[in-house]
């Protein structure tokens, strides 16, 4: 018995351990990027073909004409061409689309896309007359609604944002993201209303990161005193805290955080410990003078793109408060 007590209080057993999940999140991410990988390697191949006729082929109309490139590929390519910055281009593909179809869910599809486009290049008011007059004919085109909520967001036209996210509600969308979004912004989140929007939230981890961020910056007391369990959800921005007096201050009315706190900061490290496991390991890497780190990418739980920094709205499928954190060891 004494030789296995004094096997699991060696060092080497802390190191080891340390080395083994350091190789499971080396393994893990390693096998999700390859995922991605063949993703992306397949998505290249549907829109390849269509690719190549317009690299060559600037006659959109008569290169529609011939059916040589189904519509749908025509989508992706245009999607494809936006997120290249290739604007001019999809909008002539647009253009062509538009006046030789007849057939009504092609035309709604794509004058969502041509406001799209307009959004990308930060003409609104463009988007906004499209989207209006689309919609006049099409008013429960779920994604035009979508682009037109983000044309009053861009134009800080709050009332409007309103009114489109009350029309997307009638259609059955979930828009708890869009109206915190917009309460946040406005200026119309009150303390008096935080714990009906905890209520509202309590279930979506996106948004109860966005309403602790915004505690985080305008009311950190709060967040400290009267919410439990929040410490993963914006562990980067705990984690970033450097201040010494700041640090104290948070210490002083939340205990529980104190292990977090204390990775970079000088200060004793006997606080409870965290149920953050990537944490833990820190601290346990630490002790044995091995030098990790952590790094932090954001997820959109809409379209799945992950990024490097934190954003309100995803600027792929434009949701709002969609990003979740995903905290990973750093070697």
């Amino acid at each position: 018995m004494d030789i296995f007590s004094n096997f699991y209080n060696s060092p080497l057993f802390g190191v080891g351990i340390i080395i083994f999940i350091v190789l499971i999140v080396f393994i893990t991410n390693y096998i999700f990027s390859k995922f991605q990988e063949m993703k992306n390697n397949q998505k290249a191949k549907e829109i390849s073909k269509a690719q190549n006729y317009l690299d060559n082929n600037y006659d959109y109309e008569k290169l529609i004409s011939s059916n040589l490139i189904g519509v749908s590929n025509f989508k992706q390519t245009i999607n494809h061409l936006i997120e290249l910055g290739e604007f001019e281009k999809s909008l002539g593909i647009i253009h062509a689309i538009l006046k030789l179809s007849d057939e009504e869910h092609i035309i709604t599809e794509f004058m969502s896309l041509m406001a799209k486009v307009y959004i990308k290049l930060g003409i609104y008011d463009k988007s906004e007359s499209i989207l209006i007059e689309h919609l006049k004919m099409n008013p429960q085109d779920r994604e035009a609604l979508k682009y037109l909520f983000i044309v009053y967001v861009k134009l800080k036209n709050y009332d409007k944002a309103y009114d489109v996210c009350e029309s997307l509600n009638e259609l059955g969308e979930d828009t708890k993201g869009k109206k915190l979004f917009l309460d946040v912004n406005s200026n119309k989140l009150q303390p008096s209303n935080y714990k009906k929007t905890l209520e509202d939230i309590h279930d979506d981890e996106s948004l109860l990161r966005a309403f602790y961020k915004y505690l985080f910056y305008g009311n950190l007391d709060f967040l400290l005193k009267e919410i439990k369990n929040f410490d993963r959800i914006i562990l980067d921005l705990l984690y970033e805290i450097r201040d010494n007096h700041q640090v104290q201050n948070v210490i002083s009315k939340n205990k529980d955080i104190g292990s977090i706190l204390s990775i970079n900061n000088k200060m004793s490290s006997n606080f409870p410990a965290s149920e953050i496991k990537e944490v833990r390991l820190l601290h346990l890497a630490r002790e044995n003078n091995m030098q990790l780190d952590l790094e932090f990418t954001y997820i959109c739980k809409s379209c799945k793109i992950s990024y490097a920094i934190d954003i309100d709205i995803c600027p792929h499928c434009y949701c709002s408060y969609s990003l979740i954190l995903q905290t990973n060891i750093k070697v």
